[in-house]
């Protein structure tokens, strides 16, 4: 009975804290009734990217990291100017409690008939531009290539001027 009585009065008090925590803002994270989403941004971005020459395919993935995960993100449009690809997302935080945790949200998209040459990638939150990164779209091993047939003619180079001399 006793046991009873002390059970019932300690539930009662922890009810009682509980409610009195709640109204005050950040008390057991219950909320404050005004929580809501606003506009945010994210930590970073993160661009990788593939590129089919013969099907002149290019495929683009972007992360985005946050740092929180109360957070929700909207791929809005893709659009091709010249050699500028923008990319526009919507960000909105959640201002109540969200799990403490670094969060990462990836969107993939296909663009066709994508000639070779290099390409700037714009990435908008919020229609404010957040971050601008060039690739080099079917360019990768040019440059190595470039530097063999270089090595090649001043090797070329080396036994025509050795041949004359001797």
């Amino acid at each position: 009975m006793i046991q009873r009585l002390v059970f019932q009065v300690l539930l009662i008090m922890l009810v009682v804290a509980l409610v009195v925590c709640s109204i005050v803002e950040g008390g057991f994270m219950l909320g404050s009734g005004e929580d809501k989403w606003v506009y945010g941004k994210p930590l970073n971005s993160t661009i990788t990217y593939k590129y089919n020459p013969d099907a002149r395919v290019l495929n683009i993935s972007i992360k985005l990291s946050f740092r929180h995960a109360g957070y929700r993100v909207e791929w809005r449009d893709v659009v091709l100017k010249d050699r500028v690809i923008e990319v526009y997302v919507d960000v909105l935080e959640y201002t109540g409690p969200s799990a403490q945790v670094i969060t990462v949200k990836e969107h993939s998209f296909t663009l066709e008939n994508i000639d070779r040459g290099v390409y700037r990638v714009k990435v908008f939150v919020n229609n404010e531009l957040f971050s601008e990164e060039s690739i080099r779209v079917g360019l990768e091993g040019s440059s190595i290539l470039g530097f063999i047939v270089l090595c090649i003619l001043f090797l070329g180079m080396i036994i025509a001027i050795y041949s004359v001399l001797k």
